[in-house]
């Protein structure tokens, strides 16, 4: 049971991985966290007392 559960969190955790990298090498390039969040869009949804979710979109 324990290696299927395992076996289910290795893709997730090598997404997350290279998300990562992708997010360090912009950083490298001088973009901004910032610039790579949906900050703009959840601001507004937020202000509009509608739900939304902070996240990357790179």
């Amino acid at each position: 049971m324990v290696v299927a559960e395992l076996s289910k969190a290795i893709p997730i955790a090598e997404d997350i991985q290279k998300k990562e990298g992708l997010l360090l090498t912009k950083m490298e390039e001088g973009v901004s966290l910032l610039d790579m969040l949906n900050f703009e869009e959840h601001s507004a949804k937020v202000g509009a007392g509608k739900e939304s979710e902070l996240k990357f979109i790179v």
